[in-house]
């Protein structure tokens, strides 16, 4: 299966391959998404609901967004909105919730996340957040080290670092991706175990 240079995936589907390779094959390979699409349409509605209704200036205070005076008024600047970026060098591509400069003159994304903070998530939370950064990072030629996830559930706001070895194991992680979908080979070795209790692919995996 051959992807075209204006193609690529999303850093959701990077997600998914952290949580188990199958998945990218029963997708990208056999094309069967099962009831996935449509959990994931009411979730993304259910995230823009949650998202619409938060007070973005308590959040800009507490990240120190950048402001500038104007006639004696101080005012918020440099925020971009749901910004849609694409990584010609890595070949995947996202949506950032808010891309925010702020006073100590970085720039991070910002993500809203439909849930409540847990632990157990927090190398997937990482490899979201350095993903967005990598695009940043590329797009707008300035280094992106953490970004800020607002947990909807509980507004809890968590700040995520990452180091240069974060960014490098998901490059190696988009290439493994890049290369099961061209060979069109079945992932033989899968981690089993109570994950897979809630995977979509359960009936058809075989484990």
């Amino acid at each position: 299966m051959d992807i075209s240079k204006n193609q690529g995936i999303s850093i959701f589907q990077v997600i998914d391959y952290v949580y188990c390779p199958r998945i990218i094959y029963y997708e990208e390979v056999l094309k069967v998404f099962g009831n996935k699409m449509d959990d994931f349409k009411r979730k993304e509605e259910k995230r823009m609901e949650g998202k619409g209704s938060i007070n973005r200036k308590w959040i800009w205070e507490r990240l120190k967004l950048r402001k500038k005076d104007i006639n004696n008024l101080s005012q918020w600047e440099n925020k971009e909105f749901n910004k849609e970026l694409y990584s010609k060098k890595y070949h995947f591509y996202g949506k950032i919730d808010e891309i925010l400069y702020l006073r100590d003159e970085t720039i991070v994304p910002l993500y809203y996340y439909n849930s409540k903070y847990t632990a157990r998530e927090d190398k997937k939370y990482k490899y979201l957040m350095a993903m967005f950064s990598m695009l940043i990072e590329e797009n707008y030629k300035i280094e992106s080290q953490r970004g800020y996830i607002l947990f909807l559930d509980g507004l809890s706001l968590k700040k995520i670092e990452y180091t240069t070895k974060d960014f490098e194991i998901i490059k190696r992680q988009i290439a493994q991706i890049l290369e099961l979908i061209k060979t069109e080979r079945y992932p033989l070795e899968v981690e089993g175990g109570t994950k897979c209790r809630d995977c979509y692919y359960k009936k058809i995996c075989g484990r």
